[in-house]
C-alpha cells in the first residue's frame, strides 16, 4: 500500500499491517527509512533508562556537537509499541562533526572502525542501471549498513555516503580525509535540483572543487 505511511506509525502497527502471515523472500536492496526505525528502536528497548545517556555519551562526549541534536518520537502513550521516529535533525557543523568521528573510527580501526569496515566489506549491490527511483545523490552501485557506497567515478575509494531529505548528503573517503557534506534547500523540486558530479563526486576524487 503505497498511501501508507510507517513514519507516523509506531513499530507494532506497521508490522501487524505488512508482515502478518508472511515468509521471508529473497534478500534484495531496497531502500526505505523503516529499517532506520527499527534500528533506533531496538537500540532504545535494549539500553532502556540508559537511553539518553547512550545518546549524550555518543553526541556530547565522542562527536562533541556544539548544538542540540533533535530525534523525533511518535505520538503514542506507549515506548513498548516502538515510538522513536527515524528523523534526526542537527546543525550543518554538527553533521559534519558526526562524519568526521566516523571517519576517525574508520582509520583508527576501533570498535566501531571494524565494523564499518565489516559492513564494507559484506555490502551488497544495488543494480545500478535500473535504480532510476532514487536521486541521483544516492545512485551508487552498493549499499551496507545504511551508508550508500561504490560511487560511480570514484572506483577504488572507499566512500560512505549518506543522503536525507531535500538532497542533504554526506560523503566520507575513509582513507584520504575527505569530507563533503551537501546541504539542500528541496532537491525534489527542479527548480533547487544541484549537479552531483560537480559538488559531490568531484571533489572527492580531485580534494578540490572546481568552479
Amino acid at each position: 500500500d503505497d498511501s501508507y505511511e510507517y513514519e507516523t506509525k509506531n513499530i507494532y502497527t506497521t508490522l501487524g499491517f505488512y508482515f502478518q502471515n508472511t515468509e521471508k523472500s529473497k534478500s534484495r536492496y531496497n531502500y526505505n527509512g523503516f529499517v532506520t526505525q527499527i534500528l533506533i528502536n531496538y537500540v532504545r528497548f535494549k539500553t532502556g533508562d540508559d537511553f539518553k545517556k547512550l545518546l549524550n555519551k555518543i553526541f556530547q562526549n565522542k562527536i562533541k556537537n556544539e548544538h542540540t541534536v533533535h530525534f523525533y518520537e511518535l505520538r503514542d502513550p506507549s515506548e513498548e509499541l516502538g515510538i522513536s521516529h527515524p528523523m534526526v535533525r542537527t546543525t550543518r557543523y554538527d553533521w559534519l562533526r558526526l562524519a568526521k568521528a566516523i571517519m576517525d573510527d574508520y582509520q583508527n580501526d576501533t570498535c566501531v572502525g571494524k565494523y564499518l569496515k565489516e559492513i564494507h566489506k559484506r555490502r551488497i549491490p544495488k543494480q545500478y542501471n535500473k535504480n532510476k527511483n532514487e536521486p541521483e545523490f544516492n545512485r551508487t552501485k552498493s549499499y551496507g549498513g545504511q551508508f550508500h557506497m561504490d560511487y560511480p567515478g570514484l572506483k577504488d575509494k572507499v566512500v560512505f555516503g549518506m543522503g536525507g531529505y531535500g538532497g542533504q548528503a554526506i560523503l566520507i573517503d575513509m582513507e584520504n580525509s575527505r569530507i563533503v557534506v551537501l546541504n539542500s534547500l528541496h532537491y525534489n523540486n527542479g527548480k533547487y535540483k544541484y549537479n552531483v558530479k560537480k559538488l559531490l563526486i568531484d571533489p572527492i576524487k580531485n580534494g578540490r572543487w572546481n568552479k
